[in-house]
């Protein structure tokens, strides 16, 4: 038996690349803003892919122009 440790999401070296390439499966010319990938940064994925790319199929369908962003 072997164990296979995997890194938590966000503490993976291309995490930024990630959030683009999902955020572009979820909807086709989706954006993420870099104040955007900051907050998604920080949130505790808990290593679940699954869960970080519903999030952005969410954001990106109720965004303008299929862009992920902050409101204040």
């Amino acid at each position: 038996m072997a164990d296979i440790l995997l890194p938590r999401l966000v503490e993976r070296p291309d995490f930024a690349l990630l959030l683009a390439v999902l955020a572009k499966e979820a909807a086709p010319g989706a954006r993420i803003e870099e104040k955007a990938a900051a907050m998604l940064a920080r949130h505790d994925w808990q290593g679940n892919m699954r869960e970080l790319h519903n999030v952005l199929t969410r954001l990106a369908l109720q965004g303008e122009d299929a862009r992920i962003g902050l409101r204040i």
